[in-house]
């Protein structure tokens, strides 16, 4: 019987892993001298996009939970990069 040696290496899951560790550590030193993280990021863009939107979409946009985004979307308002308004 042979042995087969199987690194992680080997694993698609592992190489998309490994890029999206390098692409954060990117867009973590090009976001920085903006004081915003990733996830800080992608919120802009989504409201960018949109122009007005709601916690909801954002949260669909990114698929991500309402208790998650709203600390992050916080602190957006708090650095003054949105805006919140009650909605109508």
């Amino acid at each position: 019987m042979t042995k087969s040696t199987h690194e992680p290496y080997d694993e698609l899951c592992f190489s998309v892993y490994t890029t999206n560790r390098y692409f954060h550590r990117l867009y973590s030193k090009i976001l920085s001298q903006y004081e915003l993280t990733y996830l800080q990021y992608m919120v802009l863009i989504v409201v960018r996009n949109e122009k007005q939107t709601s916690l909801s979409t954002i949260c669909s946009k990114l698929d991500l939970a309402n208790n998650t985004l709203t600390p992050v979307i916080q602190k957006l308002v708090n650095k003054n990069w949105l805006v919140k308004k009650k909605g109508s």
